[in-house]
C-alpha cells in the first residue's frame, strides 16, 4: 500500500505545478478553502473506500493538501511586515508542529474504542472547521494596508 502514498505525493507535486495560473483564474481565499475541502472529503471517504476507491481518494488527497501550505506561507507573508516575515513564518511553523504532535495524540486516544476509521474522520472534521474559518476570514485574498493607526 506504500505505492498510495508514493501516488498522493506525486499528485502533491504536479498539482503545486499548476497552482499559479489556478491562483490567478481562482484568488487565493477559494482556492484554499476548495483545496481544505477536497482533502477534508478525502479524508472522511478514505475509511469505507476499496483498494481501487482508495487510487481515487488518495488524488483528491493529493490535490487537497498540496496547495494549504504554499498558499499560507504567502498569506503571512503578505500581512506582515518585511521586517517581521522571519518571526511570522517562524510563528506559522511552531504552531502547525505544536498541532502536528498535539493533534494525533489527542484524536488517537479518543479513536481507541472506535476504531481506525474514527482518527481519519477527525481529522476530516477538523480540516473542515479549519476551511469554514478560512471561509469566514476577511481580507485573505488582498495584504493588510498599513495605517498610521497600527
Amino acid at each position: 500500500m506504500g505505492w498510495l502514498l508514493a501516488l498522493r505525493a506525486a499528485v502533491t507535486a504536479a498539482s503545486r505545478i499548476g497552482m499559479n495560473r489556478m491562483l490567478l483564474r481562482f484568488g487565493r481565499k477559494p482556492l484554499l478553502v476548495a483545496s481544505m475541502a477536497a482533502a477534508a472529503a478525502a479524508l472522511a471517504i478514505l475509511p469505507l473506500a476499496g483498494p481501487t476507491g482508495a487510487v481515487f481518494v488518495m488524488i483528491l488527497l493529493g490535490v487537497g493538501l498540496s496547495l494549504p501550505q504554499p498558499l499560507t506561507m504567502a498569506w503571512v507573508i503578505s500581512h506582515t511586515a518585511p521586517d517581521l516575515h522571519g518571526s511570522a513564518l517562524g510563528m506559522r511553523l511552531t504552531a502547525n508542529r505544536f498541532g502536528q504532535t498535539l493533534i494525533p495524540m489527542v484524536i488517537g486516544g479518543v479513536a481507541v474504542p472506535l476504531g481506525i476509521g474514527a482518527i481519519f474522520w477527525a481529522n476530516a472534521a477538523l480540516l473542515a472547521l479549519s476551511g469554514a474559518v478560512v471561509f469566514n476570514a476577511p481580507h485573505l485574498d488582498r495584504p493588510q494596508e498599513a495605517t498610521d493607526e497600527s
